[in-house]
């Protein structure tokens, strides 16, 4: 089975779901529309291999908290896809709270399902103007794992957060939170390489 996923990643396998836009090709020719953008990567050492890498602004909903929300953004240069997305107004708020995040940022959602169990890292690429705007969360099922800083004013960097957690198979979601409003984010990727893609 060959799998040709938008926006110029490619996966084989095809035993997945989540959220994105696919075009799937059976052995017999059959097509069949899925949502998801997801990458099978090569075996590494431990047998484990699965990615799923994702544009910021296809997110699967969008929670605006005390009146700030997300926007899909085009004016920071350097971004694929369509856009990225940017926490505004852009003024700085701090959410630095991993247990009560989501009571004070607003936040994005990535639905997808994980079809097998394993360590997963966590990446983001990410682009900030200013040290108050160069922060972020990112969690899974609404638990933020953990957060991180970006350099200021070199483009869209991708970071990855530096602890593993395990995941079970099944259904889950990725969660973006602003640790500082104004921070701009273009791609997030789940993987269980600690390499960001490229």
């Amino acid at each position: 089975m060959r799998c040709t996923l938008a926006l110029v990643i490619v996966a084989t396998g095809c035993g997945f779901s989540g959220h994105g836009t696919v075009d799937a090709t059976g052995p017999g020719g059959e097509a069949s529309d899925a949502l998801l953008t997801i990458v099978d990567t090569p075996a590494d050492a431990a047998g484990l291999a699965f990615s799923y890498v994702v544009e910021a602004e296809t997110f699967t909903s969008s929670v605006p908290v005390m009146a700030h929300a997300w926007q899909v953004v085009t004016t920071t240069p350097g971004y694929l896809g369509t856009g990225y997305v940017q926490d505004l107004p852009g003024n700085g708020f701090p959410c630095v709270d991993g247990p009560t995040v989501s009571a004070c940022s607003a936040y994005l959602t990535y639905a997808f399902s994980l079809p097998k169990p394993g360590m997963y890292y966590l990446h983001a690429k990410v682009a900030a103007t200013s040290n108050s705007d160069d922060s972020f969360w990112l969690g899974m099922d609404g638990q933020a794992w953990e957060n991180a800083n970006v350099l200021q004013n070199v483009g869209f960097q991708w970071r990855t957060l530096s602890t593993p957690k395990m995941l079970t198979s099944g259904s889950h979601a990725i969660y973006l939170w602003a640790r500082e409003a104004g921070v701009q984010v273009d791609r997030i990727a789940l993987d269980a390489l600690p390499t960001p893609p490229p």
